[in-house]
């Protein structure tokens, strides 16, 4: 039997106003070059990805052409409230199709310029998404994409994945929650359906490399029993 798998980490602008990030791009680079030490330590780099946010990549040319040219995944990683690009800076899930594309488009090229190579992974930042995204991913030339999250329900942030499919699929180009025929294959982040983040009833615990060590629990307890669910699923 293949198992086939994906852990990333999302390299962020530091804080700013309701958005959280590392405390600096300096400690962001640590975060980013530990990770991928770990990874390549237990043998399994060539299933990690970095989502990175284009406004990084551009500060931080360096270190990301460096990951890239030792193999790591550098995928896009997009806050259209904080893409310093944007004409007309919102939430992605409240925009439409054209406007996404022109974001998509840029930002995709954005990462290509700092690494010198396709960027063809996609997340967006929580999960803000319509039934626009998939196809506007698509056509902006996207391969995968790993944003929905389903139960998660912030309408305010324009997030919007109660009933949406769990296991990885091809999504549909009328309705993101379902499969369909489209050939970008999305990746769901791995989450519980019973444990949430920090208590908040609209957003389920999900398992990614920088879940603060307080809500991982001890030695990442909280977050082997999201894996331990679905396993067992």
């Amino acid at each position: 039997m293949k198992v086939f798998y994906n852990y990333s980490i999302d390299c962020e602008l530091p804080p700013e106003g309701i958005f959280g990030g590392p405390e600096s791009m300096d400690y962001g680079e640590k975060s980013v070059r530990g990770f991928v030490e770990t990874m390549d330590e237990l043998g399994v780099l060539q299933g990690a990805s970095l989502f990175v946010y284009p406004d990084v990549a551009l500060k931080q040319r360096a270190l990301f052409r460096e990951m890239a040219e030792a193999g790591v995944e550098i995928a896009l990683h997009l806050n259209g409230l904080r893409y310093s690009k944007a004409p007309k800076p919102a939430w992605l899930g409240s925009m439409t199709f054209e406007e996404q594309l022109v974001l998509y488009k840029m930002a995709k090229a954005d990462i290509e310029d700092v690494t010198g190579k396709p960027c063809s992974g996609y997340r967006a930042c929580y999960s803000s998404a319509n039934h626009f995204t998939f196809p506007a991913l698509e056509e902006a030339g996207f391969e995968w994409t790993s944003t929905s999250t389903a139960g998660n329900y912030w309408p305010e942030k324009h997030v919007r994945w109660a009933g949406g499919w769990r296991f990885p699929y091809h999504p549909s180009r009328k309705n993101k929650l379902v499969p369909g025929d489209m050939k970008l294959y999305e990746m769901p982040i791995q989450r519980s359906v019973y444990s949430h983040f920090n208590n908040d009833p609209n957003r389920f615990l999900d398992v990614r490399a920088e879940t603060p060590p307080d809500i991982a629990g001890p030695d990442g307890s909280a977050l082997r029993q999201v894996g331990q669910l679905w396993t067992a699923a």
